[in-house]
């Protein structure tokens, strides 16, 4: 079965407080009530990391990283089908060296 008890809770994403503080600065009354979190008078409480924020930290820092680095490729070739010393397929070898784009 499936359980669905603090699903909400469980995947909420919160809204960015400068997008709340942006809505609660705007000069329309009602905007200042639906953004009370925006006001800057109030206590700022920290929330909780939700799972795709932290996915898209992590996806950010591994590009960042990325580009920094000149990749090297390196293509292993198969010298024969059991994968055994001191035998070579040339069939095979030609395959691959083929086929290796």
């Amino acid at each position: 079965t499936y359980n669905v008890t603090g699903f909400i809770e469980k995947n909420n994403d919160f809204l960015p407080r400068d997008i709340s503080m942006a809505m609660y600065r705007c000069q329309h009354p009602l905007l200042k009530t639906l953004f009370p979190e925006g006001n800057p008078k109030r206590a700022c409480v920290k929330r909780p990391v939700t799972t795709g924020t932290q996915f898209k930290i992590a996806i950010q820092g591994l590009i960042r990283n990325l580009t920094t680095k000149q990749p090297h490729y390196v293509r292993c070739i198969k010298p024969n089908e059991l994968k055994q010393p001191r035998i070579f397929e040339m069939a095979l070898v030609q395959h691959q060296v083929r086929y290796l784009g």
